[in-house]
């Protein structure tokens, strides 16, 4: 009986595993987790300037500053394209993990991936 019950979380873990390593599904992990830790930041910091919003809730990703300084996001911020918007800011920050993660930049493929997925979550006026 414990033989079957471990044979079948092994399995589940498996199959979670799998699931979390497709690379849609990576990139609706980190848009949905910003998109709260940007609504966090509004409540935390409710006179914030929006860039300030946006470094917040950036940099209260867990180790986001070993592929991505608060310098860093700053200067996109301020830089790319005069476009200075989270949806913009949380596509570079899935861009810069993705190759900290994987030692190479993503392939086209991806990168539409995360155009697609990131318009879907993140709303365009923040």
């Amino acid at each position: 009986m414990v033989w079957l019950i471990t044979v079948v979380i092994v399995i589940l873990i498996a199959l979670k595993w799998r699931s979390s390593s497709k690379p849609i599904n990576f990139v609706k992990g980190i848009a949905k987790a910003q998109l709260k830790a940007y609504n966090t930041a509004k409540i935390r910091l409710p006179n914030a300037a929006k860039d300030d919003l946006i470094t917040e809730a950036i940099t209260s990703r867990l180790n986001v500053d070993k592929y991505y300084s608060e310098s860093e996001i700053r200067w996109d911020l301020k830089n790319d394209s005069g476009s200075g918007t989270y949806r913009q800011s949380i596509k570079i920050l899935i861009i810069r993990e993705y190759e900290h993660l994987m030692g190479s930049i993503p392939s086209s493929e991806i990168v539409d991936i995360i155009e697609e997925q990131v318009d879907l979550i993140i709303p365009e006026e923040l």
